[in-house]
């Protein structure tokens, strides 16, 4: 419970909501970011490429969610 000046009473830190990234999906989003930055024999436009970026980073994402689940489903 806080207290007036906006601290904490009993020394629980007030919990923020929200959604908390998981790390196997952050890594997996990195690896694929930084995979979709390779260079290409084809020149893209900055903003075709920032869309492939997005694109293939929530893919990145997904796979490392479900490689994470898989392995503690072992």
């Amino acid at each position: 419970m806080p207290d007036r000046a906006g601290g904490s009473v009993g020394g629980q830190v007030p919990q923020r909501g929200g959604f908390r990234f998981a790390l196997p999906g952050l890594t997996g989003a990195i690896a694929f970011y930084c995979l979709s930055l390779t260079p290409s024999l084809l020149p893209r436009v900055w903003y075709l490429q920032a869309v492939m970026s997005a694109v293939t980073a929530a893919i990145g994402y997904a796979v490392g969610l479900f490689i994470g689940w898989l392995l503690r489903s072992l």
